[in-house]
């Protein structure tokens, strides 16, 4: 391991792992003797030190669109949404009352007997008519 290329190399992956004790002596020496690769080394130490300082941004786009909100799926437990079920109707239940019907009963009687009326009076008219006829 003798060119500047490897021990760059060493540097680069000093960045991101611990290096044998060998390895680490000899990119030691290496750097005592070598401007270059101090010089790289404290560019690749610079830049790894600006992008920890950088907020965590994720670059992974969503794995699939997000459903609309009409087509998403309400989990509901099926004895709550009886339950509600079962209120909803009781409470409408409650709210007719007996003088709601009599009071229905009662407006529409007068029709009732006007349309009997009227039969009343078809029936004796077609009598009339089938008496003059014979």
């Amino acid at each position: 391991m003798n060119s500047c290329e490897e021990f760059q190399k060493l540097i680069s992956v000093c960045l991101d792992e611990p290096l044998t004790t060998e390895q680490q002596n000899k990119l030691d020496e290496h750097l005592t003797r070598c401007v270059d690769c101090r010089t790289f080394q404290e560019s690749a130490l610079n830049l790894r030190g600006l992008i920890r300082s950088l907020p965590f941004q994720s670059m992974a786009p969503p794995l699939r669109r997000p459903s609309p909100w009409w087509r998403r799926k309400i989990a509901l437990p099926f004895p709550a949404v009886a339950a509600g079920i079962l209120l909803l109707a009781i409470s409408w239940l409650t709210h007719l009352s007996p003088t709601q019907f009599e009071r229905v009963d009662s407006n529409i009687e007068p029709f009732i007997i006007i349309e009997q009326i009227d039969i009343i009076k078809l029936e004796s008219v077609s009598a009339v008519k089938l008496t003059n006829e014979n």
